[in-house]
């Protein structure tokens, strides 16, 4: 199929991604509806803003000054591991039905499926969250639902409230727990296994990622608002990747996904849109990889480039994919090895670009 094709007349933010083809189910987020829970229940809920933009500025540092050697022994957990709780979760539900199970999950904001993958045999799809209205429970008419619900807040409240981070970096640490407690949802990505071809789990490689993005010269030039959201983006890029297998549509999920959760800051619509932007596009370079023929290739180019043809977004990605490149082992001899088709390509979208730009 001709990757142009969709370029007229299409909603750039939803019907299509620039990483693969998609159907009307591959779009779908989290069950239940990320936009049921974030989109309502935060829209008047917003954090203390300057602490987090501080702890995400001070986690760029305290990770910056690491060498590779002093990243890849970082030991990053946290005291109620992640397959803890699903092991706790699977046990408290294993006697309801289907029906019962999705319905109790339905409330926190997450569900368990099967992946053999993962060595619990199970993994979250969505974000764990509490309910705040305990009279719910117990106004429940199905007594054993209602139970089981109650069992469960209190394993949910655990692994989100009471679950220090431990990491052998105490700076790291320090500011990884301010982190998590700002945004609980990338709890889930501590200990989340990726496919075979990266040396960490999603949160250590969403932290290199933010290293090497703060280790680029370019990095340094930027204002502090596109710094912020480089940052940003690097912790929430990965979120949804579904765990030990590749995953070719995460970028366009874990982007749909961030514009809810996301809503607790004070962005301004630039901010809100540069991050959606830089994480969806965040694969355009496998997309282009993935063509057989040249025409492909130049038209996979074109797409990269009208995708972030906006203001100072290439530039952004060039840092961004530079970074992701460097991340997926735990040195840069993957990146060194394709420096120059990197380069090749960069070059040719950009050329794409400001010829859309005249």
């Amino acid at each position: 199929m001709p990757l142009l094709k969709f370029l007229a007349n299409r909603d750039s933010r939803v019907e299509k991604d620039n990483n693969v083809a998609l159907d009307n189910k591959a779009i779908e987020v989290s069950v239940p509806d990320i936009q049921e829970i974030y989109g309502k229940a935060f829209v008047n809920m917003q954090s203390n803003t300057t602490l987090f933009e501080r702890a995400v500025f001070d986690l760029s540092l305290s990770l910056v000054g690491l060498s590779d050697e002093e990243f890849n022994n970082l030991d990053i957990k946290q005291a109620y591991e992640k397959d803890d709780f699903i092991a706790k979760v699977f046990s408290l539900t294993s006697g309801l039905s289907e029906n019962q199970r999705l319905d109790v999950f339905s409330r926190f904001g997450f569900e368990l499926y099967q992946n053999e993958e993962n060595p619990a045999g199970y993994s979250i799809l969505g974000y764990p969250h509490k309910l705040s209205d305990n009279t719910l429970f117990m106004e429940d008419e199905n007594l054993k639902t209602g139970e089981i619900t109650n069992k469960l807040q209190s394993e949910v409240t655990k692994f989100l409230e009471k679950n220090p981070v431990m990491c052998s970096n105490i700076g790291v640490e320090k500011e990884l727990n301010k982190i998590v407690n700002v945004f609980p949802e990338l709890r889930v990505l501590i200990g989340k296994k990726q496919h075979k071809n990266h040396d960490f789990d999603v949160m250590k490689h969403s932290l290199k990622v933010m290293q090497k993005i703060a280790q680029n010269p370019e990095f340094k030039r930027l204002n502090d608002s596109d710094k912020k959201i480089l940052l940003i983006a690097s912790l929430f890029h990965d979120i949804r990747k579904t765990e030990g297998k590749r995953d070719p549509i995460h970028a366009l999920k874990g982007a749909i996904d961030t514009e809810y959760i996301i809503k607790k800051l004070k962005l301004t619509q630039n901010e809100e849109n540069k991050l959606y932007s830089l994480i969806k596009n965040h694969g355009w370079l496998n997309y282009v990889n993935r063509t057989s023929t040249q025409k492909e290739k130049q038209e996979a180019q074109k797409m990269a480039a009208f995708d972030m043809r906006q203001g100072n977004l290439f530039e952004l990605m060039k840092i961004f994919t530079e970074a992701d490149l460097k991340s997926t082992k735990n040195s840069d001899a993957s990146y060194n090895k394709h420096k120059e088709e990197f380069e090749a390509h960069l070059n040719a979208v950009s050329k794409c670009i400001n010829e859309l730009q005249i």
